[in-house]
């Protein structure tokens, strides 16, 4: 139920930002050029069940993320929440607070991406 209404926020940006991309797969997202230099990730059930992403409130957008990028070899994953998170932030400890999920922590030592976690107020900024 979550990635569906994962997928119905997709297609509602995409309806109010039509020069935004919207991708669904890493493949697709490999294939496409917006002039925007925006793409919105809708995630494919198919490609996370064939990743092996237990369907689980472990796994939340959080750690969706950090797959994504490690899959695209991004540079860089902002993560914006609606709390507070110091400059100094322990991602355990964001963790054991569920300020991200159970299993971001599995995903971002996966990878060598720069994790970085921003309140929303700051992100804006």
């Amino acid at each position: 139920m979550a990635l569906l209404a994962m997928k119905q926020s997709a297609l509602l940006i995409k309806a109010l930002k039509p020069e935004f991309s919207l991708f669904d797969s890493v493949a697709d997202f490999k294939k496409i050029k917006t002039a925007s230099g925006i793409a919105i990730w809708s995630p494919e059930i198919a490609e996370l069940d064939h990743a092996g992403i237990p369907s689980s409130w472990n796994v939340t957008s959080d750690s969706l993320s950090a797959w994504l990028a490690n899959s695209l070899s991004a540079d860089e994953l902002i993560v914006v929440k609606s709390v507070k998170i110091e400059t100094d932030f322990d991602l355990l400890k964001l963790a054991q607070l569920q300020v991200v999920d159970a299993s971001f922590i599995k995903y971002t030592q996966q990878t060598a991406v720069k994790v970085n976690i921003v309140h929303a107020e700051n992100f804006i900024a």
